[in-house]
């Protein structure tokens, strides 16, 4: 597997040179090269010297602690110009305060998970090395059964290990020329490279262990058993381990030196609690401190009295700044280190809290109600008492190397709140006395989702044979031999563990299997409740209680005599159990006939890949065979065989569902029957039970297959399958090409057919297939064929933009062209930029000179959008007083067109496009500036307001023809002047008036019969109708300038019907549920061909 390869990665790469181990790293695969980070590593450093410039007396000790690194040789200093290696890194660094420590008080920590945004850091590329290290509870429950307790530790474990040459670049870090000084410019960088393994990459535990392993096993013979002993009792650079005699400890201490001394390590700070070997390490050149106790992975150890203690200083610190809200509590939870649980009944009640907390519904930083905090506080007094706590490290001393009988007891119990379980060790020495020592305790809080009592107590006994069998590896190395016991106090539980597992429920059936897996039936026996240890866990107790309590501490009072003494249920039943719990749990039987037919595995139409299905009935079948043969297993990828017998599964289902009859008459060994529909085709049965058909073929150059192939019926679920991967091999070809892959090795009945229709059920060429729905003309708006005053009812539209002279160069200037639905006159304006602020400017402006309209058209760009919304809610969104007064004065509807359908706002885009060719071929190459722009963009409105609408006659006695000028002034604006007339002396306004709205009517006249009745002809062309989409319905979704295999897939979700009852646009769903509008024109229905 992956952890086996990783060791064996380890040991090609290990070297031993000059006394010391050399390791290489452990690269991810494909690690090619590492991303510059120089530039943060630069940073994190300034950094760090603003922190140390506040402790000038702590950046003198980082200083000397980097420069003691060169010195020693943990590193090098990089004096080299040359280019950076591909495996380049540069690891930041910090200091690391332990004021506990008696050697190293600073130490430098390298952060190897820095990285740049976006990119992986050193540790990304690192393994981290699979999980080597010794038990640390499995270490603290055997430095507790030995006589004489001894721990060291190894001084600068990781700086012990070299780095081989090709990896120390990854390594590298940076500090100053000089030691920097406050006021004074920062010293010259200079960078480092690490020689040795340093603390903060994520396989330096792995390196250390494993080359303490490696080192363990390849020690001379005579140094043989203290290296086993070693290497079972090291916790990273950690030894804790034990003796039985003082003999043994002098030993120990003068081999593991000598072990570890030939590996280039020290082992230091040595304690014990024989007097004869401290003797010996105070002659050496450290001497143990009378005072401090030690710490043994976490708990403190105080050799003089040879007592234990919990470590709990950290803890009343923190709580003196205690706060009653849940999520203190939880980091209360967190910080209390009990590995063994000595004080679980105390702590225990802790976690009764948090969980009343859950269920209170209080939130994180809430205060706890008033009800919880009593018991919070208590709870926090209390633990002031821990301060006094000890307990005997080894309480089996006298009698172990007497002893004539070991026994291990584990108690089990559970309440409403709480299951829990606790183990005790039994030794017997030669006079028949026993001594009691607590291993190891656990609980658990009962979940917030109510289970019954018994259940709970079965969940209890399933923790007890879990820590039975923890006990069991931790003490295998001893040559004990330990007799086994498990109690409990529950009649229904101890009924469960004694019967059948199959007869329960899944719950009950699950947890009694795993016990009795475990554990013999017989070692479990009944025990009274209130003698239950187990008991108190459940419960919880105030601390003084806790700490008092013999119960707790040296079990049942009877657990101490003979076994004679202990309560017995010899004469157990299950009716002794609860019927009505009993019952309760029990499967029901419900008798039914079954009727066994022959079947497939599974129905093939739940797959739409031939290969997955077959691959499927390949595992199923490996899985089968290995449950009947345990002798001839099959393990890892599938063979070439495994995956020909599954097809042959299918062909063989395939052809028994259509062909049975065929099929039982070949197999008698008779002809087939006239009416047969596949006699023409000499069918006949492999070797394999298999249909195939003989061809004239026989002596030519083919293989079997194309010579005989696999006769297949025509629509068969397993043929669809076929036909689609013969489909996909060919590259989604067409029906030809799927034809031809199929007759390589399958006779298919009417093999076209059933193609085509596979083809037309491929989705993938169903997106190249379809086509965009269309629809008819539609009918011209009222707001287009209704006479009203010219610009009432305006279409709006940007242009460019077009660039003009500046003094610091060219700028941009986009064109705001309005135009008229009904008489198809234009308004130019310019804007400096397409902001929706320029355009009320622009828009203003127009109104000023055209009046103001009823109804302006624009398409979805999102200048209009704001703009619209700025008209709509004004007060809210602008604070102009003088555009408050002009759009409350004049009422304007904005109606917009469907999103990405331009032609709907054909009226406005026609003109636009005749503006932008009036300008292309005024300006040409040219560049204007902005007054050029000005009065060209006058011009081109003045050209194209002139232009005829109606037909332009040939015949000088037909009138003149009608242009949008003549409905702005009455005439073309590019006419010539008339020439001055006297008024006639009768001439008054009221005639004046008169002969102006004839000459009105006039117009709209001709307007009526010249140009709107040409409009009824226009764009007549023949389209699909669009009748045939409907809501519901799978689409494709036009995308402009992205391939068709990429255009989004969507679900119609309303469609959206014109005034004439015509689907013109649709709602549509995209796959991250946002949902926008889309014409009908822009949407591919994907429909899958059945025939």
């Amino acid at each position: 597997d992956y952890d086996t390869a990783l060791m064996k990665q380890f040991t090609d790469t290990i070297q031993y040179n000059n006394g010391r181990y050399h390791v290489a790293l452990p690269w991810k695969p494909l690690t090619s090269n590492l991303a510059d980070n120089r530039a943060v590593a630069v940073r994190r450093l300034h950094s760090l010297v603003r922190r140390l410039y506040a402790e000038p007396e702590l950046m003198q000790q980082y200083d000397k602690a980097i420069r003691q690194y060169e010195a020693d040789g943990h590193a090098e200093k990089i004096t080299f110009e040359t280019e950076e290696p591909d495996k380049c890194y540069y690891m930041p660094h910090h200091a690391v305060i332990r004021e506990s420590s008696t050697t190293t008080r600073l130490r430098v920590v390298f952060d190897a998970s820095s990285h740049a945004q976006g990119v992986a850091s050193l540790n990304d590329h690192l393994e981290k090395g699979p999980k080597i290290n010794n038990d640390m509870i499995k270490m603290l429950v055997n430095f507790r059964l030995h006589k004489i307790g001894i721990t060291a530790d190894v001084q600068k474990a990781f700086l012990q290990i070299g780095i081989n040459k090709e990896d120390r670049d990854a390594l590298r870090f940076m500090w100053f020329e000089r030691t920097p000084a406050t006021g004074k410019p920062l010293p010259p960088i200079e960078s480092y490279r690490m020689t040795r393994v340093p603390f903060g990459t994520t396989a330096s535990p792995f390196l250390l262990t494993a080359t303490l392993q490696y080192h363990f096993k390849r020690v001379e013979p005579a140094l043989q058993a203290t290296a086993q002993q070693l290497s079972e009792n090291f916790y990273v650079d950690d030894l804790v381990t034990g003796v039985s005699s003082s003999r043994e400890a002098l030993r120990i201490f003068h081999d593991a030196n000598t072990i570890l001394n030939s590996a280039g390590m020290k082992l230091q700070k040595w304690s014990t609690n024989d007097d004869k070997l401290r003797q010996v390490i105070s002659q050496g050149s450290e001497t143990p401190s009378e005072a401090a106790p030690t710490k043994v992975l976490g708990i403190l150890w105080n050799t003089n009295d040879d007592r234990l203690r919990l470590n709990i200083e950290p803890m009343l610190m923190f709580l003196q700044n205690k706060e009653d809200t849940k999520r203190f509590v939880l980091q209360t939870t967190a910080r209390i280190f009990d590995p063994l649980g000595w004080l679980s009944p105390f702590l225990v009640r802790i976690k009764f809290l948090f969980q009343r907390l859950w269920q209170h519904g209080t939130t994180w930083e809430e205060a706890m109600p008033a009800t919880l905090h009593e018991e919070w506080k208590n709870w926090c007094e209390e633990l002031q008492g821990l301060q006094e706590f000890s307990l005997p490290r080894c309480e089996l001393k006298l009698c172990l190397n007497q002893s004539t009988g070991y026994q291990l007891h584990i108690f089990a119990d559970a309440s409403t709140s709480a299951y829990g379980v606790v183990a005790y060790l039994k030794v017997i020495d030669e006079d028949g006395i026993a001594t009691i020592q607590l291993l190891i305790s656990k609980c658990r809080v009962a979940p917030m989702k109510r289970i019954s009592l018994p259940r709970l107590e079965l969940v209890a006994a399933v923790l007890a044979a879990r820590v039975l069998k923890f006990l069991r590896d931790a003490l295998s190395s001893r040559n004990w031999r330990i007799e086994e016991y498990c109690w409990t106090d529950s009649t229904v539980t101890l009924c469960w563990i004694r019967s059948s597992a199959v007869k329960w429920k899944q719950f009950v059936s699950n947890r009694v299997i795993e016990i009795q897996k475990t554990t013999d039936p017989a070692q479990w026996n009944h025990c009274p409740g209130i003698q239950n240890p187990a008991d108190l866990v459940t419960r919880g107790l105030p601390l003084k209680d806790a700490l008092n309590n013999r119960l707790w501490w040296k079990g049942p009072d009877w657990l101490s005599k003979t076994s004679d003494c202990w309560p017995t249920m010899d004469n157990f039943t299950p009716s002794m159990a609860s019927d009505e719990l009993l019952n309760c749990e029990l499967k029901t039987v419900v008798p039914a006939m079954i009727i066994v037919t022959k079947q497939a595995l599974f129905s093939p139409e739940k797959y739409s890949s031939w290969i997955k299905m077959v691959r499927v009935t390949a595992w199923i079948r490996r899985f089968v065979n290995n449950c009947r043969s345990a002798n001839h297993r099959r393990h890892g990828a599938l063979s070439t065989q495994e995956v020909q017998e599954a097809e042959y599964l299918w062909f063989r289902q395939a052809q028994t569902d259509t062909y049975g009859k065929e099929i039982a008459h070949l197999t008698a060994g008779h002809s087939l029957e006239k009416s047969s529909s596949i006699r023409e085709l000499h069918p006949y049965i492999d070797d394999k039970s298999i249909l195939r058909i003989r061809t004239r073929l026989e002596n030519a150059d083919l293989t079997c297959c194309e010579k005989t192939p696999v006769l297949l019926p025509n629509n068969h679920p397993v043929t669809h399958l076929i036909v689609m991967r013969a489909h996909q091999t060919v590259l989604h070809g067409g029906v030809g090409a799927t034809l031809a892959e199929i007759r390589a090795r399958f006779w298919v009945v009417r093999a076209r057919q059933a193609v085509k229709r596979a083809i037309g059920k491929c989705l993938t060429c169903a997106r190249f297939r379809a086509k965009a729905t269309s629809a008819p003309v539609a009918p011209l708006p009222c707001d287009r064929v209704r006479n009203s005053r010219p610009f009432e009812i305006t279409g709006v539209d940007f242009a460019g933009p077009m660039f003009v002279k500046d003094h610091g160069g060219a700028k941009k200037v986009y064109i705001v062209l309005f135009s008229c639905a009904v008489v198809r006159a234009i308004h130019i304006e310019y804007v400096l930029d397409l902001t929706a602020n320029s355009f009320l400017m622009a828009f203003k402006r127009f109104c000023a000179r055209r009046g103001t309209p009823r109804v302006v058209y624009s398409d979805n760009a999102t200048t209009f959008k704001k703009a619209a919304r700025d008209l709509d809610h004004l007060h809210h969104l602008l604070r102009k007083d003088e555009v408050t007064n002009y759009c409350a004065n004049n009422k304007v509807t904005w109606k917009f067109t469907a999103e990405k359908a331009p032609w709907w706002g054909g009226f406005w885009e026609r003109l636009v496009r005749i503006v932008k060719d009036c300008l292309r071929r005024s300006i040409g190459r040219r560049t204007l500036n902005l007054q050029e722009l000005i009065t060209l963009l006058a011009e081109t409105e003045a050209v194209v307001n002139s232009r005829p609408i109606t037909f332009t006659y040939s015949s000088p006695t037909e009138p003149n023809v009608l242009t949008p000028s003549h409905f702005l002034l009455g005439c073309r604006l590019l006419s010539t002047p008339r020439s001055l007339e006297e008024p006639r002396a009768e001439t008054t306004y009221l005639n004046l008036w008169v002969h102006r709205q004839r000459a009105l009517q006039h117009l709209w006249k001709r307007w009526l019969r010249e140009y709107l009745l040409l409009l009824r002809s226009a764009h007549s062309r023949k389209v699909h109708s669009s009748h045939s989409i409907e809501q519901g319905d799978i689409v494709i979704v036009h995308e402009d300038n992205i391939p068709r295999m990429f255009w989004k897939t969507a679900v119609i979700s309303e469609c959206l019907k014109g005034k004439d009852g015509v689907v013109r646009a649709c709602k549509i769903r995209l796959p991250q549920g946002s949902e926008v509008v889309r014409p009908v024109q822009k949407l591919y229905r994907l429909e899958l061909f059945t025939s």
